[in-house]
């Protein structure tokens, strides 16, 4: 317990699932609420503990930061955005011409746009063509870390929209196709913790949101696990860098290269 509070600003708490599962289902969002700013709520959904629930693991990770170069609202505009579908949607665009790390090939743009400590940012992988699936494959640290290294300061004229939703997923299937199936099944094997066999994974649920806007940005992400028992000078011309169609984005920590988020923009519509 001492070790998970200093190295990892964690808690352990004992709820009594088998007598209470819906008041220790409360008492669990209750915490990840107050870890996100009350951004994730209701994270474990009715019904995901029950009497045969022995373990939750829960992490919430909340971020709020302004832009280093922060866009004017009276530059917002009125624009479209192309979804995947070739449908036009109008969109409030977000626009400033300033001196960003950009690089492109010619099958994608991207651009690094620093918070307010220069040591976070936002990573905005815009394909060229309105085609993100091309780019999601490509999508390896290796992709990334060879964005980064190409990368030069620029003088950009950026538009991206003004943007904020939150998505939730429950993860069992996903988990399993990339491999980790014996997890979910009797055959388990948690004596690391328990001492004994008989421990499975019977959910692993995740919610994120964010929101895009003039000022900066703030994204929030939590995930539960359930376990139950088996049963330039400024004359240069700038580059443009639109962001009118479907792109990658990841909240990176400079330092270290520790990506805290990454997600997809497809319709800047799905607001919260």
């Amino acid at each position: 317990i001492d070790v998970i509070s200093k190295y990892y600003l964690a808690e352990v708490r004992e709820l009594n699932f088998s007598e209470d599962p819906e008041g220790s289902r409360e008492i669990i969002n209750g915490w990840v609420e107050e870890q996100t700013n009350r951004r994730i709520t209701n994270l474990i959904p009715p019904g995901a503990i029950n009497e045969l629930t022995r373990l939750v693991v829960t992490n919430a990770i909340h971020f709020k930061a302004n832009w280093l170069n922060r866009f004017k609202p009276q530059d917002t505009y009125n624009g479209t955005f192309t979804l995947i579908s070739g449908e036009k949607v109008k969109v409030e665009m977000m626009h400033q011409t300033n001196r960003f790390s950009y690089t492109e090939t010619e099958e994608f743009q991207a651009l690094e746009m620093p918070y307010e400590d220069n040591r976070l940012s936002m990573l905005i992988i815009l394909p060229k063509e309105n085609k993100i699936s091309m780019l999601e494959k490509k999508l390896t640290p290796e992709f990334i870390e060879n964005i980064l290294g190409s990368m030069k300061v620029e003088k950009v004229d950026v538009a991206i929209p003004k943007f904020s939703f939150e998505s939730a997923y429950i993860l069992n299937d996903l988990l399993q196709e990339m491999g980790m199936r014996e997890a979910f099944t009797g055959n388990a094997d948690f004596s690391g913790i328990t001492g004994k066999k008989g421990l499975m994974i019977s959910t692993v649920v995740h919610k994120t949101f964010i929101k895009v806007a003039e000022n900066g940005t703030e994204a929030a992400a939590a995930t539960g696990v359930v376990m139950t028992l088996a049963a330039p000078p400024s004359e240069e011309r700038p580059k443009v860098f639109k962001a009118d169609h479907p792109f990658v984005f990841l909240i990176r920590d400079r330092e270290t290269g520790a990506i805290l988020f990454i997600g997809r923009l497809m319709d800047p519509r799905a607001v919260s």
